[in-house]
């Protein structure tokens, strides 16, 4: 096999690797951050509420079964409102998270894509060199 039918070979390999790669992975990293940003401000929100609703019961003065029923239910609604600010950091957390993984597979899908069609253009120069 002469070093023109090599070029070739490898040429028609590297061609047929690239038309092969699958698609670009989609999805916005960027964007994912982002509305974590924004998921982050509704979590400290909900804290701040659930704080803000704890404290109601220490400013009242009455009391009697009224009074210990309405420091139960504050009580739920702040619980609630934290339970809800927990929720939001782990959403927070897991869009940081599935934005990292996105971009990593953008990454490495650009960077095979790139290194086979460099390998394209080398193989091409190459065969034009030996060809003449």
């Amino acid at each position: 096999m002469s070093l023109l039918d090599e070029l070739e070979t490898g040429l028609g390999a590297a061609r047929q690797a690239l038309f092969a790669l699958a698609p670009r992975p989609s999805g916005d990293p960027a964007g994912l951050r982002r509305l974590a940003a924004q998921v982050r401000v509704l979590e400290t929100a909900a804290n701040t509420a659930g704080r803000s609703e704890n404290a109601v019961p220490g400013a009242l003065t009455f009391q009697g079964p009224a009074a210990q029923r309405f420091r139960v239910n504050v009580g739920e609604v702040s619980q609630s409102l934290f339970v809800a600010g927990q929720r939001l950091d782990t959403v927070a957390d897991r869009l940081i998270t599935e934005a990292g993984k996105i971009e990593k597979a953008q990454h490495d899908h650009d960077r095979l894509r790139s290194g086979l069609e460099r390998q394209v253009t080398d193989l091409l120069g190459k065969i034009g060199s030996a060809a003449t």
